[in-house]
């Protein structure tokens, strides 16, 4: 009922074609019968071998047991002759005691080794004693010649030693010297360094209002590319708006920042670093919603709760009671709950915000405008710039800010050739989803490209085509893409080709991490029980089940 078509093959065809099935899934073979009841479509399709090649494979396969028979005989051959050479190594001649070896030097023959079976003839030479006894002669009359020699040197080592000794105490005034020179050093020195770092602060909090990201990301932007801190005004913009065009969020003019500018005309050599921290403060908190709102009330509940502890303190020289304890500490704690629960709502506010805007990526350029609209009603804040959606693009990937704008067109131009995309408004799109591609040249797209072709046995347009419709698989690098196929294969026990197919069925498999696609596979064989085995099989009849699958 579920394929009519197979009631018009014949018997032949249809053993053919089973056999053909049978060669294919190897040692899954057993599982081709509950694989045929699920999709009885896998008969009409499979292809059935000619005699020949049946033949080949027969043989193939033949031959391929032969040798793993002879490799597990090698093999038990070695560990037999490395056992048996263990064992002759420990098989160990016995020690003769002192009284034997005494006996033996003596020349007592009732007492000779040779009748114990200790030793062979050679080893047990009585000379061997006296050549020993020459040695020791020896190396006692070299003993006492050294120490001759060493009491003639030791007039010598005293002259030396008070000339070293005189040495050192000119060496340590010296040093008394510098070091009493050395305050004055730092003390030039301190200005300039006071001026660096007052520049890089200013450098910072000017790159951040430029550009319109938080002073917190561009602290992690700086310490990964340092170059792009000192960019001017005009090739910072022309490079938001590059990327803003690219991605089809139209053209960006740098209005959308917050971090104000005023602190950079700070003055005073102190006072400079407290400034520039509370400005990056102050942006970071209005960066979210209700931020102004706390930021002016922040200040207000610290005042109140210093006003507390100063009423709660007694006056100078008095003796705190228990009374006056217990108050001064349920005020301080009243505080401390306060600052955090104030902590915590600034928090939420802001993860709020950034999934909003890091939402609005993923509806592609058509619906940019609808859903930041909605975000921003839902914010209540109206309607969010092009810069909240830009920031969201720039967390993610924040090397594209240290590519040129013609980069950044070339590399589209690339990535429009490698997927034979040529509609400007397909391939904002497509960037919509996947900004990070502009992060990669146009060389590398096209050799992941052909790699993708490679690993999933495709036809280059199709592999185009899918690339197209999931570009997320040009963000996987060359080396991960084969690492994951073949994590694929392993943990689902499959050839390459038949893990190849459920990836073009599913591509998802590919774009997920292997770590993802194990939980997610743990989390269906789990259901399963004893039978994690049927897992596999309804991961083969349909590849996108894994991705419906919540991970553990």
């Amino acid at each position: 009922m579920a394929e009519p078509r197979v009631l018009c093959l014949s018997a032949t065809t249809v053993r053919a074609k089973f056999d053909a099935l049978v060669d294919r899934y190897g040692a899954f073979s057993v599982d081709i019968v509950d694989m045929l009841l699920v999709d009885p479509e896998m008969l009409i399709n499979a292809a059935p071998l000619c005699p020949q090649e049946r033949q080949q494979r027969r043989s193939q396969q033949a031959a391929a047991a032969a040798r793993r028979r002879q490799q597990r005989q090698q093999q038990r051959a070695e560990a037999a002759a490395a056992a048996a050479l263990e064992e002759e190594r420990q098989r160990l001649r016995p020690k003769f005691t002192g009284r034997q070896r005494r006996l033996f030097i003596e020349g007592d023959e009732e007492e000779d080794p040779r009748v114990w079976g200790g030793l062979d003839q050679a080893t047990a030479d009585p000379g061997q004693p006296q050549q020993q006894q020459q040695q020791q002669q020896q190396q006692q009359q070299e003993q006492e010649l050294e120490g001759l020699q060493d009491q003639q040197r030791q007039p010598s080592a005293d002259a030396l030693n008070a000339t070293s000794i005189a040495d050192l105490a000119a060496d340590e005034e010296g040093q008394a010297v510098a070091e009493a020179e050395q305050p004055r050093e730092h003390e030039k020195r301190r200005p300039e360094q006071r001026q660096q770092q007052q520049s890089v602060l200013r450098s910072l909090l000017q790159f951040s209002d430029q550009s319109g990201l938080p002073p917190a990301q561009v602290l992690g932007l700086w310490q990964q590319q340092p170059g792009l801190v000192g960019l001017p005004a005009s090739e910072l913009r022309r490079r938001l708006s590059a990327v803003a065009g690219a991605i089809g969020l139209g053209s960006y003019d740098g209005s959308g920042g917050s971090a104000t500018s005023s602190t950079a005309s700070v003055d005073g050599e102190g006072e400079a670093d407290a400034a520039a921290a509370a400005a990056i403060a102050a942006a970071s908190r209005r960066r979210a919603p209700g931020g102004d709102a706390y930021a002016k009330a922040a200040p207000g509940g610290a005042a109140a709760a210093r006003r507390g502890s100063r009423k709660a303190e007694p006056p100078a020289g008095a003796a705190l009671t228990r009374q006056q304890q217990r108050v001064l500490k349920q005020r301080q704690r009243q505080a401390e709950a306060d600052e955090l629960q104030r902590q915590r709502l600034l928090k939420q506010q802001q993860e709020e915000q950034r999934r909003g805007a890091a939402g609005v990526l993923s509806a592609g350029a058509a619906g940019a405008a609808a859903q930041l609209q909605e975000r921003g009603a839902a914010f209540g804040e109206g309607e969010l710039s092009t810069a909240a959606v830009l920031e969201a693009v720039l967390r993610d990937a924040p090397a594209l800010l240290a590519v040129s704008p013609d980069e950044i067109e070339a590399r589209r131009a690339g990535l429009g050739a490698a997927l034979g995309v040529q509609d400007a408004a397909r391939l904002q799109a497509l960037l919509a989803k996947q900004p990070a591609l502009l992060s990669v040249d146009a060389g590398e797209l096209a050799a992941r490209a052909a790699a993708l072709a490679a690993a999933l046995r495709l036809p280059p347009p199709r592999a185009r085509q899918l690339a197209a419709e999931r570009p997320s698989l040009l963000a996987v690098p060359r080396p991960a893409l084969a690492a994951r196929l073949g994590a694929l294969g392993r943990l689902l026990g499959v050839p390459a080709a038949l893990a190849a197919e459920c990836a073009v069925r599913e591509p998802g498999l590919l774009a997920a991490g292997e770590e993802e696609v194990r939980a997610r596979f743990d989390a269906l064989a789990a259901g399963f029980g004893s039978f994690r085995e049927d897992a596999v099989d309804v991961v083969l009849a349909d590849p996108s089940v894994l991705m419906r699958v919540e991970g553990r």
